[in-house]
């Protein structure tokens, strides 16, 4: 950590021969490295805010971030995660990926008030890889779940390696919203109207709907099983003026 604040040599912790320190110097950055650790895990996060040299787009459709976080937080990556591999380590990769964590989270979700998350949660996780499986769409598809909050994801050392890792009730939860939404032809279907009408609905935001992009490419617009009575009790509540708005057939 102190050779991260100067010029010390890796091996012995000492500076090498070429470079010619001082007691006094060497203690100022034997100091600001011991400071990394205290307030665990606030002044370390801290750390790592100085250290990154500019935030990479930590590209998820491979659930692999390797090459992102090599280029933004250099050897101080790479030396976390290829020279100390001891398990007594493992505090500060935890501490990494939940700081990986928050701030993606920061970045993809809406809202300004963001709950701190920590990766040691008791939920079930797994891969990207099998939660397209299990949902069988695009990367595309799967991250925009995520940055609507159907989806929750956490960041994960997993050997030596960081991963995404999506929530596995999240997962079976959109899954089943899938199995069990209804097609706009079923939808016209329910309502006594044709298609084109269901589309004006949908396009108008009086029916709200999913496009699902599957791994073919395909999009398919999918409502609610309950969306036709959602919709006949808005317009009940609507003033009679409104209702003329409404497309019909």
């Amino acid at each position: 950590m102190a050779g991260l604040f100067g010029k010390l040599a890796w091996a012995t912790g000492r500076p090498s021969r070429s470079i010619k320190l001082r007691n006094k110097e060497l203690h100022t950055l034997f100091t600001k490295a011991h400071n990394v650790f205290e307030t665990w895990p606030l002044n370390f996060h801290q750390f790592l805010r100085v250290q990154s040299k500019g935030k990479k787009r930590l590209s998820p459709h491979n659930g692999e971030l390797d090459t992102a976080l090599k280029r933004e937080f250099g050897s101080f990556y790479e030396r976390l995660y290829e020279d100390l591999r001891g398990a007594q380590f493992d505090f500060m990769r935890e501490a990494f990926a939940d700081f990986l964590t928050n701030r993606v989270r920061a970045q993809s979700e809406p809202s300004t008030t963001v709950p701190c998350v920590t990766s040691r949660s008791s939920d079930s996780y797994i891969s990207v890889a099998q939660a397209r499986r299990l949902l069988k769409i695009t990367h595309r598809a799967m991250f925009d779940l995520i940055k609507t909050g159907e989806l929750d994801f956490v960041i994960r050392n997993e050997g030596t390696a960081l991963r995404y890792l999506l929530r596995l009730s999240d997962v079976e939860n959109v899954k089943d919203k899938f199995e069990h939404a209804i097609s706009s032809r079923t939808l016209a279907r329910q309502l006594g109207v044709d298609c084109e009408v269901i589309r004006q609905l949908a396009k108008s935001g009086r029916l709200e709907f999913k496009s699902r992009r599957a791994t073919d490419g395909y999009h398919t617009i999918k409502f609610a099983p309950d969306a036709a009575e959602q919709l006949l009790k808005s317009v009940r509540d609507l003033p009679v003026r409104s209702i003329a708005s409404i497309p019909h057939s």
